[in-house]
């Protein structure tokens, strides 16, 4: 039987066990838009660097879509370190196994490079740079999508990941992690 039921508010009981508690059984779902259905994370403790001139995935994490039309959101963040004496002129982005570079700049051309956020570091060995940028995605499926935090040095140089260039024992060098933060949300 099928029907609508049509009321101005829902309300728990105010006292006993579940006092001001609404309980969706177990099996059935509350559909409400705008609502996260789920969260999904991970993060990175090491430390690590790249190679330039290549998009390189540095940290992924997998998330389900309960339904075809929800949007995944996106959050990236990490600190970058600069290797070398010189500028280093980098870029991060966020790649979806469904839809490729997620809302990625279109302004570059020729060589230059479209990222979600870019990193300059000036000169110096022990230079770092954080950054955190946001997305959102539809992928319009209920397949499992995996989205990965990739990052760029250019000019064929080298950048480090959740570190700097220095391997002292001092309470100057920072070491810190990457995330990458996904959350489902019902439409």
């Amino acid at each position: 039987m099928a029907g609508t039921l049509e009321v101005q508010t829902i309300q728990g009981p105010t006292s006993g066990a579940n006092a001001n508690k609404i309980i969706v059984p177990s099996g059935h779902t509350l559909a409400a838009a705008g609502h996260v259905v789920q969260v999904e994370q991970a993060i990175l403790q090491g430390v690590g660097s790249i190679s330039g001139n290549v998009w390189t995935t540095i940290l992924s994490k997998s998330i389900t879509p309960t339904a075809t039309n929800s949007k995944i959101i996106v959050t990236c963040d990490g600190t970058f370190g600069n290797p070398t004496t010189g500028v280093l002129e980098s870029a991060v982005r966020t790649l979806s196994s469904v839809n490729g570079a997620v809302q990625v700049s279109t302004a570059g051309t020729g060589n230059q490079i479209n990222g979600n956020a870019s990193i300059y570091t000036p000169n110096g060995t022990h230079q770092l740079t954080s950054t955190s940028w946001t997305v959102i995605d539809e992928p319009n499926t209920t397949s499992t999508v995996t989205y990965s935090l990739q990052a760029y040095a250019s000019e064929g140089q080298s950048m480090y990941y959740g570190r700097d260039n220095s391997a002292v024992d001092a309470n100057y060098v920072i070491r810190s992690s990457l995330r990458i933060l996904l959350m489902e949300i019902a439409q």
